[in-house]
C-alpha cells in the first residue's frame, strides 16, 4: 500500500514539475510600430526570433504556439503580442531553415521607413483584459437603485447604507490604480530586452553589418549585355560591338557570381584593310553589392578565329569594373549601365574598355 502510494506521489510531483517546465518555457514576442508597416514590423520580429537565445538554447528553438493578438493605439501606432515556446529541432524545423524562411518573408513586404519595437516578456504586453471591474461597478450602481427603492426607510441607516455603498463604489474604482501601479512595478523584471520598448529607427547598413550574411542561392539566367568596346595594342586601336550572355548565381546578401558567353569581332591589325574575324569569350566575374553599385573583378579566356600568328590566338585575361543596377528594370529590360576594363596576355599587349547595357528578362 505505501509503494503504491508512492508511486502516486511521485508522478503527480513529475506531473506538476513538467507543466511548471512547459509554464517557464513559453514567452511573448511584442512589437509596436504604425498601423501601415505593422506586417513588415511583424516579419522582421519572426526573423529575429529565429536567431533568439534569451530563453531556447541548445537542441530547442522558439516555436510559435497561436497567432499574432494586435490592438490599436490612437490613430496611427497599433501593438501585437505572440506566444511562443521552446520546441525541440528536426530536419525540417531548425534554426537555419527558419532563418531562411523567414527572411524571405522579410524581403517580401515593403521595407520599413518608420520607427518601430521589439521586445520580449514573460507575459503579454498588448492582450485585451476583461471588463471586470466596470461590471463591479454596475452591480454597485444597481444596488443603490434597489435600497433607493425601498419603502420608508429611516434617515439614519439610509445614510449609513448610502456612505458605506459609496465607499464601495470609490473602492472598485480605485482598484485598477493599485493594479496600474503593481503592473508598472513588475514590468522592468518582465522585459527580457534591455532597450525594451525603445524606439527603433530604420538603419539597415548598421543591421547589416552586425549581423552575419545569409546564405541564400538565387539563379538569373535571362540576362544579356551590349556593349561598345575599344581594344588598344602597338598597332593602334579599334572599336567593335559586342553582346554577351550573362547568367548570374547570388549566394549571399552582398556577393554574386556572373559568368560570360561572349562574341565579337575584330581585326589582327588596327586600322588595315584585313579581313575581321570572329571572339568567342569565355569568363566569370566575382561581385560586391555596394547598395546600387556592383563591383566586379575576375578572368576569362578568348578564342580568336583569325589567320596568321596574331589572328589565331587564345588569350587569356584579368578584367576588373563596376556597375550600377537600377532597382526595377527600366523600358525594354535595361536593368543597368557597366564599365569594364581587360588585360589581355596576347602577344600584342591588348587591354580593352568596355561601356554597355545590361538587360534582365
Amino acid at each position: 500500500m505505501f509503494e503504491k502510494n508512492l508511486k502516486i506521489l511521485v508522478l503527480v510531483l513529475c506531473t506538476v514539475f513538467a507543466v511548471n517546465v512547459q509554464a517557464q518555457q513559453r514567452f511573448y514576442l511584442n512589437i509596436k510600430g504604425m498601423i501601415s508597416q505593422i506586417d513588415s514590423v511583424k516579419k522582421r520580429s519572426e526573423y529575429r526570433m529565429s536567431k533568439n537565445v534569451d530563453f531556447c538554447r541548445g537542441v530547442k528553438m522558439p516555436k510559435p504556439t497561436a497567432g499574432w493578438m494586435c490592438k490599436k493605439i490612437g490613430n496611427t501606432q497599433a501593438a501585437c503580442s505572440r506566444q511562443y515556446e521552446c520546441a525541440f529541432v528536426d530536419n525540417k524545423f531548425n534554426r537555419k531553415s527558419e532563418s531562411l524562411r523567414t527572411y524571405q518573408a522579410m524581403k517580401s513586404v515593403p521595407a520599413l521607413t518608420t520607427s518601430y519595437s521589439i521586445a520580449l516578456s514573460s507575459k503579454p504586453k498588448f492582450a485585451a483584459r476583461t471588463a471586470s471591474k466596470p461590471v463591479a461597478a454596475r452591480q454597485v450602481v444597481q444596488q443603490r437603485k434597489v435600497i433607493k427603492a425601498l419603502p420608508t426607510p429611516t434617515p439614519t441607516p439610509m445614510v449609513q447604507q448610502q456612505q458605506s455603498l459609496e465607499d464601495d463604489l470609490f473602492a472598485e474604482l480605485e482598484e485598477p490604480k493599485q493594479e496600474e501601479v503593481k503592473q508598472e512595478e513588475t514590468k522592468q523584471s518582465d522585459d527580457v530586452f534591455e532597450d525594451s520598448f525603445a524606439d527603433e529607427k530604420p538603419a539597415r547598413k548598421e543591421e547589416s553589418s552586425s549581423q552575419p550574411e545569409e546564405s541564400v542561392s538565387i539563379w538569373s539566367f535571362l540576362r544579356l549585355d551590349v556593349s561598345l568596346s575599344q581594344t588598344s595594342d602597338e598597332t593602334g586601336s579599334q572599336t567593335v560591338i559586342e553582346g554577351g550572355w550573362r547568367p548570374r548565381w547570388i549566394f549571399s546578401k552582398n556577393w554574386s557570381f556572373d559568368a560570360r558567353l561572349g562574341f565579337a569581332q575584330r581585326r589582327a591589325i588596327a586600322d588595315s584593310d584585313e579581313e575581321a574575324f570572329s571572339v568567342l569569350e569565355m569568363a566569370g566575374f566575382l561581385n560586391r553589392r555596394l547598395g546600387n553599385w556592383r563591383l566586379s573583378g575576375g578572368f576569362g579566356r578568348q578564342s580568336w578565329g583569325g589567320e596568321g600568328t596574331l589572328g589565331s590566338q587564345t588569350p587569356t585575361f584579368f578584367a576588373a569594373g563596376a556597375s550600377y543596377l537600377w532597382t526595377d528594370t527600366k523600358m525594354l529590360g535595361i536593368e543597368g549601365v557597366e564599365f569594364k576594363y581587360l588585360s589581355l596576355s596576347d602577344e600584342a599587349s591588348s587591354s580593352t574598355v568596355r561601356i554597355g547595357l545590361l538587360f534582365k528578362f
